[in-house]
């Protein structure tokens, strides 16, 4: 744009003399234009697509209007409407509820929790100390109700709910900028200090050889113009929208697009667990009864494990209690009951389907088996009690009993064997804390089930049971058995896992669950492999020798730890190569994001709750789920994954790193290969002098003419290798030298800020920190060089988009290279076509009228004179030559920037992409009509009357540039194999067989933890010494 300005101030200054620099100002300026159109277009689009798929599902509600209860859309209710919610509703707004029966709201979106939280009317209103939150008779939003009925008045709507409030707060929030944008803007203030300080150098040059101030003027803005990449910006802006409209495909929403190169430079994926890695969809998985346990899962049994037998005893009695013991229930009554879709709780939802799917009575029990009183879950309580008109010999009554094992455990005085009550002994309760524990070291959530026989003459049929007098027994029940449940993983997330983790990305779970069961599930997943602190203390005690000295990789953190937490604490945690966080509060997922990005982590986050804005937002990329997520997350986050498919981010990440980060890498390199053959005509015509070799109009006609062409070719660039990519890594990776240095300019600000609080008079803290955090560096420091010098997937050092090896081809080596065969052509055309030397040129130069139509004969070297005429003839001819010298020695240039990880010398480098045969034949077409045709030559100051015969020199001397391009990559795949993800042998504890289990099949899927642990290593394998990686 500034370049564009300058021009039409030039063109004010002389019109007539500078009559070109109208429409190279307003081409400039047009290119501006349109990069930002192009960009605004995106973001609408986005935008369009976003609001698209919430018109998809209407939000109604019914309200109460004119005395009738009326369907109306959500966005039409106002302060004072009363509104009827039930169950399977979303709550339109914040409401305060007037009546009620058996309702309960799932405000997890918002607050986190998982268990249904019950609400009622409150007569005398909350109490002035409760809040919002915790007020009985108040329902937000956004939320939604898993049971009963009810009737609120509404209090408050849109922006000025509990929800709109987070919605408009992270908006105020500004967003990080993204890896990108940082570098990019980097690189464009180098390049626009050095073009500004050429020109301004020369300028004055200029002036001081005699120029007039409108041709050294005129001479500054074409340097400027020629150090400055004119295509660049909108190259990168059509990349970046070619990739995520390919992502967009692939069901991965981009609505920023510098986000997609954002997921491919991430060092660490923070997750849920819950809806993201698992399917948020309770399934029985075992059970326990009559003393054994049986499986009860999907698929064939585990190897030692007995299938579910249903004439066992006490199996018809377990699948009783979770038909009946429910406030689920079948949503129609069209199909059959294992296919019909169940609302309620996750939980009596897994029981209901599970007795479906082997009960075929199951729609007959609720009217066969009535429910007369009942006691619903909650948090105090930890048990669903229902009394039911069920006969029996000794009465009509039975009543039923889920919950926690423990407290279900406690109210027993029997248990059932073989059909018949036994007393509860020790032995018995040894062996059910056995297979409780059994259960839960798998990740699986266990309930209890009992039941008792109401005998008749103390509980007839007729008794009135009543809360809150109590007149229901709670002890001396009869122990049935033990139901695990499971969130299965999705499909394909162990797989992807792998995947990202063999892209040296850390992924980080983040789950509420305790940390036995995220252990278990972690490691059904791969997401943790190597032995925990607990597990090793364990395999120490057992064994001695078997405890090892070397640095601890698996941690789990539990949440109560967090906050008493410092920065060296912090940093110590995340050293770990793999990471749980359990027993979390959504509060604490931002305080993790925050941590990491202090110690240098690219963060990336994933979630769907309201809970989760804050993290989405603070994240370098928040990833939010479409279907399950709220409209505040997905607000508040970079990027949507339309499907919520976990999977999907590997799709994002390969693309990031493939046709992105390595894409722009490889695009950028080849496009400032050509920026030095710009600036030498205008170095050599103030400095020596000679002709301007490339004049303004010829260098926007390459910058954006056939190189915008070719330059899109890349963003249809297969990857070359993807197995050498997830080798390569982040662009930019933690390390520890990284970490400890992090580390050491936090000091330095806290230091500096104790400095100004004590001379303002303050007091600094304690400093027992200190000491511990200097230790902790120290250490870093120490086991840095060896853990970080060779790991596959982690970088050097920072791969930075414009890096010294792109900026050494480009200026020095294959820059030279090009401009010289360019310089060499245009004084061939001059010498073989007209006679004219480079000493002849240089003579005519510094003629003030030289090369001009009316400019003076001039004898040459040879004795021959050539005329004015010629004179300008032969210039434009020789910059045609220039011009088209620079198409041809690009086109060597573009196949060797495109072999960055490999050598491809066979006709697979040609063809792989076809995009790059249809830009090529497209560049060169515009390149031949720029300087064929009579109208171009007159708006671009080339000549038609160039022989192509002289075109042979560069495309034969290009072909050098190539070959000097393949042996220079041999070199630095021979010496510096790390950098290009070349295959090294390391020794097995450096990178063990986990991540070959990770991108495995899927049939192990639902290994065991000890065999899951055996089968992902845990200090890596013993019968090789040296693996491939």
């Amino acid at each position: 744009m500034s370049g564009g300005v300058a021009y039409i101030l030039l063109w004010a200054w002389d019109p007539l003399e500078n009559f070109s620099s109208c429409y190279i100002g307003g081409v400039l300026i047009a290119v501006a234009f349109v990069n930002a159109g192009i960009e605004f277009y995106e973001l609408t689009k986005v935008a369009a697509i976003i609001e698209s798929f919430s018109a998809l599902i209407p939000y109604q509600t019914h309200c109460v209007r004119d005395g009738t209860l009326q369907n109306i859309h959500a966005s039409d209710v106002v302060v004072g409407d009363v509104v009827n919610v039930k169950m399977g509703d979303k709550v339109p707004a914040d409401a305060v509820v007037v009546w009620a029966n058996e309702f309960q709201v799932d405000n997890s979106s918002l607050t986190g929790e998982s268990e249904a939280q019950e609400r009622c009317p409150v007569l005398a209103g909350a109490a002035a100390d409760v809040g919002a939150m915790a007020a009985k008779n108040v329902v937000f939003g956004g939320t939604s109700v898993v049971h009963g009925e009810a009737f609120a008045v509404v209090i408050r709507t849109g922006s000025r709910t509990v929800m709109g409030q987070v919605s408009r707060l992270t908006r105020g929030e500004k967003r990080k900028r993204s890896p990108l944008s940082s570098e990019i803007r980097l690189f464009c203030r180098t390049i626009s200090f050095l073009a500004t300080a050429t020109s301004a150098t020369f300028f004055i040059a200029s002036l001081a050889r005699g120029a007039g101030f409108s041709a050294a003027f005129q001479f500054a803005v074409g340097m400027l113009v020629a150090w400055i990449p004119q295509g660049l910006p909108l190259t990168v802006t059509m990349l970046l929208a070619v990739a995520g409209g390919r992502m967009a495909e692939k069901k991965v929403l981009v609505k920023d697009l510098h986000g997609v190169e954002t997921l491919g430079a991430i060092t660490l994926l923070a997750s849920d667990k819950t809806g993201t890695l698992t399917m948020n969809e309770m399934k029985v998985a075992r059970v326990w009864t009559n003393l054994s346990t049986m499986f009860a899962g999907d698929g064939k049994p585990p190897k030692g494990e007995k299938p579910l037998n249903l004439s066992t005893s006490g199996v018809s009695n377990l699948l009783h209690i979770c038909a009946t013991c429910t406030r689920a229930k079948f949503e129609s009554n069209v199909g059959k009951p294992v296919d019909r879709n169940i609302v309620g709780d996750a939980t009596d939802k897994g029981l209901l389907k599970f007795a479906a799917a082997k009960l075929v009575n199951v729609d007959k029990l609720t009217a066969q088996f009535p429910k007369v009183f009942e006691v619903p879950f909650t948090s105090d309580t930890k048990t669903h009690l229902t009394i039911h008109r069920k006969p029996h010999a000794d009465g009509g009554l039975t009543l039923h009993v889920k919950g926690a094992p423990e407290r279900v455990l406690a109210s027993c005085g029997t248990i059932l064997i073989q059909g018949k009550p036994v007393p509860l002994a020790d032995v018995h309760r040894e062996q059910y804390r056995e297979a409780h524990n059994r259960m839960a070291a798998r990740g699986e959530r266990v309930l209890a089930f009992a039941m008792l026989l109401l005998p008749g003459r103390k509980f007839p049929e007729n008794f009135r049971f009543s809360l809150e007098k109590r007149n229901f027994p709670t002890s001396g029940l009869t122990l049935v058995g033990l139901i695990s449940m499971e969130d299965p993983p999705k499909r394909g997330v162990r797989r992807a896992i792998g995947q990202i983790r063999q892209a040296g990305i850390k992924v980080v779970m983040i789950t509420g669950d305790h940390p036995i069961t995220a252990a278990a599930v972690a490691r059904r997943i791969n997401l943790l492999t190597f032995p925990t602190r607990a597990e090793e203390e364990s395999a120490a005690a057992e064994s001695p020798a078997a405890s090892s000295g070397a640095r601890r990789r698996a941690t789990i953190v539990d949440g109560e730890r967090l906050s008493g937490m410092g920065a060296a604490e912090w940093a110590a945690v995340f050293e770990h190569e793999e990471i749980i966080f359990a027993r979390t509060s959504p509060k604490q997922k931002l305080e993790i994001v925050t941590r990491a990005q202090e110690l240098g982590h690219i963060v990336g986050v994933t979630g769907d709750g309201v809970n989760d804005a804050a993290a989405l937002k603070k994240a370098d990329l928040g990833i939010a789920m479409n279907r399950t997520g709220s409209d505040v997350s997905k607000e508040a986050a970079g990027m949507i994954l339309l499907d919520d498919d976990f999977t999907s981010t590997v799709v994002g990440i390969l693309e990031g790193s493939s046709r992105c980060s390595l894409g722009f890498l490889e695009c950028i390199t080849y496009f400032l290969t050509h920026i030095l053959a710009e600036i030498f005509p205008y170095l050599l015509n103030v400095v020596v002098p000679l002709p301007l070799t490339l004049t303004a109009i010829q260098i926007l006609a390459v910058d954006l003419g056939f190189e915008l062409f070719i330059t899109l070719s890349f963003a249809w660039e297969p990857p070359e290798d993807a197995d050498a990519l997830l080798r390569l890594g982040p662009r930019r990776p933690v390390t520890a030298a990284s970490v400890a240095a992090a580390m050491r300019r936090r000091e330095a600000a806290a230091a500096a800020a104790e400095a100004t609080a004590t001379a303002a008079g303050g007091r600094g803290g304690g400093g027992g920190g200190d000491d511990d955090s200097a230790g902790f560096l120290l250490e870093l420091d120490e086991a840095g060089s060896e853990s970080d010098a060779g790991s596959p997937g982690v970088r050097k050092s920072a791969d930075r988009l414009v890096d010294a090896e792109v900026l050494s081809w480009a200026y020095l080596e294959g820059g030279v290279m090009e401009a010289g065969i360019a310089l060499g052509t245009f004084f061939l055309v001059m010498w073989a076509g007209f006679g004219i030397t480079p000493t002849d040129a240089k003579r005519i130069q510094r003629m003030r009228s030289g090369f001009k139509p009316h400019a003076p004969s001039v004898v040459l070297q040879s004795g021959e004179t050539i005329s004015g005429e010629m004179q300008l003839e032969a210039l434009q001819q020789a910059q045609s030559a220039f011009y088209l010298s620079i198409l041809a020695v690009q086109l060597w240039n573009l196949f060797a920037c495109k072999q960055r990880l490999r050598l491809r010398l066979h006709r697979g480098l040609f063809v792989a992409n076809r995009s790059t045969l249809i830009a090529v034949f497209c560049g060169v077409a515009f390149a031949t009509l720029i300087v064929y045709t009579p109208l171009t030559n007159a708006l671009f100051l080339t000549s038609m009357g160039l022989d192509p015969t002289f075109l042979l020199i560069p495309l034969a001397s290009g072909s050098l540039l190539f070959a000097y391009s393949v042996a220079r990559r041999a070199v630095l795949r021979r010496y510096w194999p790390h950098e290009l993800g070349v295959e090294v042998e390391l020794p097995s504890d450096m990178q063990p067989a986990k991540l070959n289990m990770a991108v495995g099949s899927e049939e192990n899927l639902l290994l065991p933890p000890a065999q899951s642990s055996n089968a992902g290593g845990g200090g890596g394998s013993t019968t090789s010494k040296t693996k491939k990686v």
